[in-house]
């Protein structure tokens, strides 16, 4: 009986959550070719008719992410929108992904540099799109030029968006309400490095 394409995605699916969740627990290196066909429920002679190679996965499960963070127009205008009301918006909905994707994050941040270049790059490209979203809102809130400074910043301040609400859940009980004190914690930080920039 032939897979149908539902099923097909389906397979597919699967395959990326479980090598999610491995690479997210043992770490990108530490896992064998082996050990992830074993994880996935495949023998490891076939485990290239699922996936193109290990690195490709990666990439992948990385290009998901920025994919999903680039998908909604942060950065257009809703009727009488202020840019600091966008810029809110994109620092709540980044951080509301987190609850959907912590793993995705996860390994964005600690294992992109397994990468090879080609694969490195194409998550760079994704990063940079993003990251001129936040610099051009970050300028628009500060009415000031876009300089060397605000785009290093901006840059330092997605990683701070990825990295924040992992800080928070590290073996400790988290806040009552998580989302509102790290959202607090960003913005206090934006607007003392806008201060310092100008």
């Amino acid at each position: 009986m032939p897979v149908s394409v539902h099923q097909t995605i389906g397979l597919h699916e699967e395959t990326r959550r479980k090598a999610l969740e491995l690479f997210a627990e043992r770490g990108f290196a530490s896992v064998g070719i082996r050990e992830l066909a074993a994880h996935l429920g495949i023998a490891a002679g076939s485990i290239y008719y699922h996936i193109e190679n290990k690195q490709a996965l990666l990439c992948e499960l990385i290009e998901d992410l920025y994919e999903t963070l680039l998908m909604e127009p942060q950065i257009k205008p809703r009727s009488g929108e202020s840019a600091t009301l966008r810029l809110q918006r994109l620092l709540k909905r980044h951080l509301k992904l987190h609850a959907s994707k912590s793993l995705y994050f996860l390994i964005a941040e600690r294992e992109i540099h397994y990468l090879e270049p080609q694969h490195r790059q194409t998550i760079a490209q994704l990063r940079t799109r993003y990251e001129q979203q936040l610099l051009t809102l970050l300028a628009e809130v500060a009415h000031i030029e876009i300089s060397h400074e605000l785009r290093s910043f901006a840059s330092s301040c997605v990683s701070l968006l990825n990295n924040m609400p992992l800080w928070l859940t590290q073996g400790q009980p988290g806040p009552a309400k998580p989302q509102a004190l790290l959202f607090d914690m960003v913005q206090s930080f934006i607007s003392v490095a806008i201060r310092n920039i100008k």
